[in-house]
């Protein structure tokens, strides 16, 4: 998924590329250690020469090691708000445009079903990837990570240990993604044999993973070769180093009066400090199946619940007007991110426990309730927090279990990154279950 900020490898460097945006402990702009500088890498070296000379100006940043981050960019001075900190020509950027205007564009072109722009960038990187140094894009290749820790490189054992709520996004995630690889594998193997001999489900894994953990939003045209998906996306080498964090504060897009594709950050750093981009207000849940990664006290994280939750509160309470409940709450688009989180009930699950607590004389006043134009009852309310804390108790309860059935595997099973990542996933719901639990327990409605 691209980043919407306003939202043949050198093998001694291999283990860093390796970690690429994979399972970061985030500790947003802490300074730990002074920073490991890349810049003299071979590889690295190679890819500022390839980008100067085409059109890519100097610029302040530098690959470095973080200690809580990995890899990502430093600055060599300091930066003030307001400034640029990077900005890549647009015949640096790999886009859709790049791709059908290529030496596989005919193919591209009369792909069926088509391909949406994911599938099309991918097809091209595998493609200039086997090409090796007579690739256009080599310098750019060579410097990316060949692995990642998003969902598709978990083994199965490895996937049992998230939550559960986790666990089902990673599992429709991964089938989304098996089924783009199918449709390619499919027609390739018929109408271009020459790139089907060469495809396969690893490389198509790492291209995908490629631009979902590294792609920036792009707007461009839709394209009639290409499905309507508008999934505007774009790869810039070198920027595509940069770092998440949920406090940076910047301003990105493709300038055209320069041609080139900026960043402009409104914070501040000093030297040797790293340099942060927002990928936009994303739970960890989110980062972890879209980039590999999660942050520890994420702002933004929450604790899902399902309709399948609402219905176990229906069967348990015997609710009744269920069809006319879920009508209006469908209606008005409140039954998608039934949420919690450090602070408690969202809006949206909190009016959603309402609804359902009310009567057929209070449904008909829906609207003025919920604006507060018309007095909720205390018995209403009553009701809601009953329905919360049985859900809040029957999520505690599962997690529990699912702490208690946890087993150590052999570090011969599974690698112990992602076995380390699923587990502070847990941690974390587990802490916001047990603030929102407090949170609720603290109420007191007065049901006369």
């Amino acid at each position: 998924m691209s980043k919407d900020p306003n939202a043949n490898i050198d093998k001694d460097h291999h283990k860093q590329q390796q970690r690429g945006r994979s399972f970061r402990k985030r500790c947003n702009r802490k300074i730990g250690s002074r920073p490991i500088s890349c810049a003299d890498k071979e590889d690295f070296i190679e890819l500022r020469k390839w980008m100067k000379k085409n059109g890519f100006e100097k610029c302040c940043l530098e690959p470095a090691i973080f200690n809580e981050t990995g890899r990502g960019l430093m600055t060599k001075k300091t930066i003030v708000p307001g400034e640029i900190i990077i900005s890549i020509p647009e015949q640096l950027l790999i886009t859709t445009t790049t791709v059908l205007q290529s030496e596989i564009q005919d193919k591209v072109k009369r792909w069926t079903p088509k391909l949406s722009s994911q599938q099309a960038i991918a097809v091209f990187l595998i493609w200039e990837f086997t090409k090796g140094r007579q690739s256009h894009w080599f310098q750019y290749i060579a410097c990316l990570p060949m692995s990642f820790t998003t969902p598709l490189y978990f083994k199965k054992a490895e996937l049992s240990q998230l939550p559960v709520s986790v666990y089902s996004k990673a599992v429709k995630e991964i089938n989304k993604i098996k089924t783009a690889y199918d449709d390619i594998a499919s027609f390739s193997k018929e109408h271009w044999k020459e790139f089907h001999e060469v495809f396969n489900f690893n490389n198509f894994r790492w291209a995908w993973y490629v631009i979902n953990t590294r792609s920036v939003f792009f707007k461009e045209e839709n394209s009639e070769y290409l499905t309507s998906d508008e999934n505007n996306i774009a790869l810039a080498p070198f920027l595509d180093m940069l770092n998440h964090s949920s406090h940076a504060n910047i301003q990105a897009g493709f300038n055209h009066t320069t041609q080139c594709y900026e960043i402009k950050t409104f914070d501040k750093y000093k030297p040797y400090e790293q340099v942060f981009i927002s990928y936009g207000p994303h739970n960890n849940s989110h980062l972890f199946i879209e980039y590999g990664f999660i942050i520890l006290d994420n702002p933004h994280d929450v604790y899902d619940f399902s309709y399948d939750d609402l219905e176990y509160l229906r069967d348990l309470f015997h609710m009744d007007l269920w069809e006319k409940k879920i009508n209006i709450l469908r209606e008005n688009s409140l039954l998608q991110s039934l949420s919690i989180s450090l602070e408690g009930l969202s809006w949206k699950l909190w009016t959603v426990l309402q609804t359902l607590a009310m009567d057929w004389n209070q449904l008909q006043k829906w609207n003025l309730i919920l604006q507060d134009k018309v007095e909720r009852r205390n018995d209403m309310k009553v009701l809601a927090i009953s329905f919360a804390k049985t859900l809040l108790q029957r999520a505690w309860s599962s997690h529990l279990e699912q702490e208690k059935n946890t087993h150590i595997m052999s570090l011969t099973d599974v690698q112990v990154e992602h076995v380390n990542l699923a587990k502070s996933l847990l941690d974390m719901q587990k802490k916001i279950l047990s603030e929102t639990i407090r949170i609720v327990n603290s109420i007191n409605f007065d049901s006369t």
